[in-house]
């Protein structure tokens, strides 16, 4: 489950999205000596271009926050038109 905060307000923005892989990626800064790594962590979504061009609005507006959800409960998500 994707959950999308902005403004205050979190919501659920993708409730089964299907997450391909996650892994962690280094980025070095181009800025001569001194200057220190730092790693992210990337997760790889399987989605539609509608689920897509979602995912990638609600990014640059606000936060995004995932869970994993037990079979019991993913079914129970509240969605954002709740």
């Amino acid at each position: 489950t994707v959950f999308v905060t902005s403004k205050g307000t979190t919501t659920v923005l993708l409730p089964d999205a299907k997450v391909i892989a996650i892994g962690t990626r280094t980025l070095v800064p181009s800025s001569g000596q001194g200057a220190s790594t730092t790693q992210s962590d990337v997760v790889t979504f399987g989605l539609d271009q509608a689920d897509a061009i979602k995912l990638i609005n609600a990014q640059t507006t606000g936060s995004l926050y995932l869970a994993l959800l037990s079979s019991d409960t993913a079914s129970a998500a509240p969605t954002a038109s709740s």
